[in-house]
Formats: structure tokens, C-alpha cells, sequence
């Protein structure tokens, strides 16, 4: 279904902001796409590896808000 969503969509691989912005996380989908990072070996881990992946896609943002459903 996403390849059909997704046909003659054009998006840039980059935005550039202007004025304030705001990005807003899909907490528990960010946690499906990482996965088991490799060297992860217990939850602690897991937090950094989220942690850090949360930081590196704020970067250039005034603000940053990650939603989970439940």
C-alpha cells in the first residue's frame, strides 16, 4: 500500500527551514525503525541508541515532541 501512497509523490531529500519549526516523533515507530541496533544488549542501551536517534533528527529545530499512543 505505501508503494501505491508514495507513486509520482515528489519530496526533497532535504528541508530547509525558515522562521520557527517544530518536529513531532512517532515515538513507538522511531522504536520499530531502530530495530536491535548492533551493540545494543540490554534496555539501557536501547534508550541511548533512541536517545541519540532522537537528537540527531531534532537537530535544527526550535522544538521537539515525541507522542506515543500508549
Amino acid at each position: 500500500m505505501v508503494n501505491v501512497l508514495k507513486r509520482d509523490v515528489v519530496y526533497p531529500d532535504t528541508l530547509h527551514l525558515e522562521g520557527s519549526s517544530s518536529l513531532l516523533i512517532d515515538g513507538q515507530a522511531l522504536v520499530y525503525a531502530l530495530g536491535k541496533p548492533k551493540g545494543v544488549n540490554n534496555f539501557g542501551e536501547l534508550a541511548d541508541a533512541f536517545d541519540k536517534a532522537v537528537l540527531q533528527k531534532g537537530q535544527g529545530y526550535d522544538s521537539m515532541d515525541i507522542i506515543f499512543d500508549k
